[in-house]
């Protein structure tokens, strides 16, 4: 069995930012002559070459027992393990570990449990907290995310601040003036907020204002939900379903907004996206947004009356959310009656 002087280590990555962040860097990856450990449902979405130099390991416990075990076959005490998936395996302790963190949601959770088990997010952060002391380095996106991470796990080791993304110019199209064909690049994780919006959407059209929102789901059963509220209150939703970076491409430039109620991001790649194609951005007053971005217009991503004030804002139709101030007098004379 050969050893291996570098190791890429990324069990669990298969969709969404991670996915998108990985495929950047694959063709680093093979020409650095990197082994591989990878999720099995990566497998369709990266290159023959990559595929060659890789073991992949089916999703679930049993599976990343294997790919800890793997890395445990495969390292020395010299080799370099980026872990990709924001942790340090539990088994292994050889090899030098470099962390990329990536996943914020395994220090804090941003969903409330309320009558659900939350075994899961305690989990992670048991798995976070015994892989830290094999760590050599930290590589964080944003100034918020190290801050968790020294804050969460009470860090003192090296941390650096290293954002990344495309090395591409985008054009710009000419809107026309329309404010209202908004778009909310996300998949279906609880923590991206979809009901709230979904929420925000149906209270404006209890006022008579019907926007246009494109989502990118590719989950069923999400949509099911929101296809109910469509039927049900007549509303302007599109799910343009998993997209490609051609088809991304054409929604950034044909929409006139970014909406982003998401509650938690390490990095929040669709807001980097969305200020290079400079589309307005409507975000979530939150700290990982400011990191990234200069929206718009902001609100609180708990509340959708707050969203839906947002939108209002952007659109210029704001005037009628105000409520009327009585008068002491007209006060009095109205509860006397």
């Amino acid at each position: 069995m050969r050893k291996r002087n570098n190791i890429f280590f990324a069990p669990g990555v298969h969709t969404g930012g991670g996915l998108a962040l990985l495929k950047e860097i694959e063709p680093f990856l093979v020409e650095g002559n990197f082994f591989c450990i990878l999720d099995l449902r990566l497998k369709p979405h990266v290159s023959d070459e990559l595929i060659r130099n890789s073991s992949f390991y089916a999703p679930g416990i049993i599976g990343r027992v294997m790919a800890e075990l793997a890395l445990v076959r495969f390292s020395t005490y010299r080799t370099i393990v980026i872990c990709f998936h924001s942790m340090a395996p539990i088994m292994s302790n050889r090899g030098v570990f470099n962390v990329f963190f990536q996943n914020a949601n395994l220090l804090c959770s941003a969903i409330k449990n309320e009558g659900r088990s939350s075994i899961k997010p305690f989990v992670n952060s048991l798995l976070v907290r015994l892989g830290k002391k094999k760590i050599n380095k930290v590589i964080v996106q944003t100034p918020t995310m190290k801050r968790l991470y020294e804050d969460k796990l009470g860090f003192s080791g090296e941390i650096s601040v290293i954002p990344f993304s495309k090395e591409v110019v985008y054009s710009y199209r000419n809107r026309s003036g329309n404010k209202n064909k908004f778009l909310y690049v996300a998949d279906a994780s609880e923590h991206k907020n979809h009901q709230t919006l979904l929420e925000a959407w149906i209270l404006l059209s209890d006022i008579g204002i019907y926007p246009e929102l494109t989502v990118t789901l590719s989950c069923n059963s999400l949509w099911v939900i929101y296809s109910q509220a469509i039927s049900k209150f007549k509303l302007k939703i599109i799910n343009a379903g998993y997209c490609g970076d051609e088809k991304l491409s054409s929604l950034y430039t044909e929409s006139s907004a970014l909406i982003y109620p998401s509650l938690n991001e390490s990095f929040g790649l669709p807001l980097i996206e969305a200020s290079q194609y400079l589309l307005p951005i409507i975000a979530s007053e939150l700290d990982f947004v400011r990191d990234v971005c200069k929206p718009i217009e902001t609100f609180n991503p708990r509340s959708p009356v707050s969203i839906k004030r947002a939108i209002l804002r952007y659109t210029g139709n704001s005037d009628a959310e105000f409520i009327s101030i009585k008068t002491s007098k007209e006060f009095f004379d109205e509860i006397k009656q």
